[in-house]
């Protein structure tokens, strides 16, 4: 058991590392193509939209989530998209 613990712990933290190196490799490129004003202007912005993504994304899973704990019937069980209107995401199949 704690084997897995420290092997998932070291996974997330290998993950954490990447992603600290990822972030910096683009705004390296955005700080010189942009200047200060546009590197100070992203940094402000950033956070905002971050969170609007968030919150607009948990809406998708919980409305299908909901409509499934419902138990709403599909008449036609091949297609989705006729069963979930509302969601954009339906019509992936």
């Amino acid at each position: 058991m704690s084997t897995k613990w420290m092997k998932g712990a070291a996974w997330l933290f290998v993950a954490g590392i990447i992603g600290k190196i990822l972030s910096a490799g683009y705004r390296i490129p955005l700080q010189n193509l942009g200047g200060d004003v546009g590197f100070y202007v992203y940094q402000q912005i950033y956070p905002i939209i971050g969170i609007g993504i968030v919150l607009a994304l948990q809406g998708v899973p919980a409305a299908v989530s909901r409509v499934v704990a419902e138990g709403a019937r599909c008449p036609f069980p091949r297609s989705t998209s006729r069963c979930l209107p509302g969601c954009p995401l339906s019509s992936l199949q």
